[in-house]
């Protein structure tokens, strides 16, 4: 009777196991110290670009970095509001805003400011947007600061909901997002 008693009670708590994690957007957007990973492909007009991408936020700093096929080429973004540092083309610049720089330096503007966000399928809530959701409340479609951000699908990362893949667009450049890890850091 033992046995079998432990044998069912084994049995139901691997089943609950499996059952997925799927926390609100609001505990997404409350981490505020994490890395995520993954890939990269920008296509605009004129030009492409694959890669592999870090992004690495603290509550006061931030870091994205970006490099080409085995590590070549790319950009590195980091520091905080009102002090930045870019490092594009071998190149070192100071600036209080990144998105103006970056669009001089590579030629489309890329929302540095808002990407913290998106990467995590929230709205940034500093600006205005719409939102289209699934039935289970997973963000599918977002719309803020003229790009629209697609959410095809999502992984469990650690105890968080978050997307697998990106699509960011502007009508002139277009943006796939991979994320390959993701890990939420204590401060």
């Amino acid at each position: 009777m033992k046995r079998a008693i432990a044998v069912g009670l084994a049995g139901w708590l691997a089943g609950c196991s499996h059952a997925p994690l799927v926390p609100d957007a609001a505990s997404v957007a409350a981490v505020d110290a994490w890395k995520m990973s993954g890939r990269i492909a920008v296509a605009s007009k004129d030009e492409g670009f694959n890669g592999r991408f870090v992004w690495d936020e603290e509550p006061a700093r931030m870091q994205l970095r970006v490099r080409g096929p085995l590590g070549f080429g790319g950009l590195e973004v980091n520091g905080r509001e009102g002090a930045y540092t870019l490092i594009h083309g071998g190149e070192r610049f100071s600036t209080s805003d990144p998105e103006a720089e970056l669009s001089a330096r590579v030629g489309w503007w890329l929302p540095v400011y808002s990407l913290s966000a998106w990467l995590r399928a929230v709205p940034d809530e500093r600006f205005p947007f719409e939102a289209d959701r699934d039935p289970d409340g997973r963000l599918v479609r977002l719309t803020q600061r003229g790009w629209s951000a697609e959410y095809p699908s999502y992984r469990q990362r650690e105890e968080y909901l978050l997307p697998y893949q990106i699509l960011l667009n502007n009508g002139e450049v277009r943006v796939r997002v991979v994320v390959d890890r993701f890990e939420a850091k204590a401060n």
